[in-house]
């Protein structure tokens, strides 16, 4: 088959998985605070785990024998950087409520066209490299795309305008790689192992900004307003956080094994 057209394929594939996935949520949330609440920790730790086990991984192994600590460092606190910039630039164009849901999409959508990057990159190289990094890109897009529609849903978006952002989000990586395979294939660039294991390094810095920045947010559970209930955190609620984030770290772990 030819190669643009597997690419084309699978893009399509991996749009409508992508949608599919970032949707379940606004199913089962029932708008219901405490649903909510739950599956935003559940994709805290699904974005940890995604971050760790498979993305910062996948970009090492890439690499081979161009491995080194700042090959690795380097890109990782790039990643981290160019979000927290986004943020800031963001902040200063827009309300501060309004800016954490800007920069949380913005940011997902970005880590969506470095992946897209990756994919279109490999297929110019060889078939067996390309359906290994879209399996690595697919498998962690799925949870990673849960994640956003929970965490958009947390932060008060209008069902409206979470559908949009999701749409962005699933086209990010299939228009993007479609774009990089092209100009790959008419400028004939080769030997883009390393190039793709820096996107990935850098993507997982992308992560691990977003986990900095998750938990950095208020989530306390909400308690009566009372004089004494308003400086109180239950220790059953951070109890129930911790129990949450852990179950997504084992998605993460599991979808590696799955991988191998």
């Amino acid at each position: 088959m030819n190669k643009a057209i597997e690419l084309i394929i699978l893009c399509i594939f991996m749009t409508i998985t992508t949608f599919g996935s970032s949707i379940v949520p606004l199913k089962i949330s029932n708008t219901s605070y405490t649903n909510i609440n739950v599956l935003s920790h559940l994709s805290a730790g699904i974005i940890l785990g995604t971050a760790f086990m498979i993305i910062i991984p996948e970009g090492m192994e890439m690499m081979q024998e161009n491995i080194n600590s700042l090959s690795v460092g380097l890109p990782l606190i790039f990643g981290f950087i160019t979000m927290y910039g986004l943020e800031i630039f963001t902040n200063h164009a827009s309300f501060k409520q309004n800016t954490v849901m800007d920069s949380l999409s913005l940011s997902f959508i970005l880590h969506g066209i470095v992946d897209g990057i990756s994919l279109g990159s490999s297929f110019i190289i060889d078939s067996d490299m390309s359906l290994f990094i879209y399996l690595a890109i697919i498998i962690h897009k799925l949870p990673t795309a849960f994640s956003l529609s929970t965490l958009l849903m947390k932060n008060g978006l209008s069902l409206n305008k979470i559908y949009w952002q999701l749409c962005y989000f699933a086209l990010s990586t299939p228009l993007s790689s479609i774009i990089i395979y092209t100009i790959s294939s008419i400028f004939k660039f080769e030997n883009t192992g390393l190039f793709i294991g820096l996107l990935f390094l850098f993507s997982g810095g992308n992560f691990i900004y977003i986990i900095n920045h998750i938990h950095n947010d208020d989530e306390f559970e909400e308690l009566p307003t009372t004089e004494e209930s308003n400086t109180t955190v239950t220790p059953k609620s951070e109890t129930r956080r911790i129990y949450w984030e852990l179950a997504g770290l084992i998605i993460p772990i599991l979808l590696s094994f799955i991988k191998d």
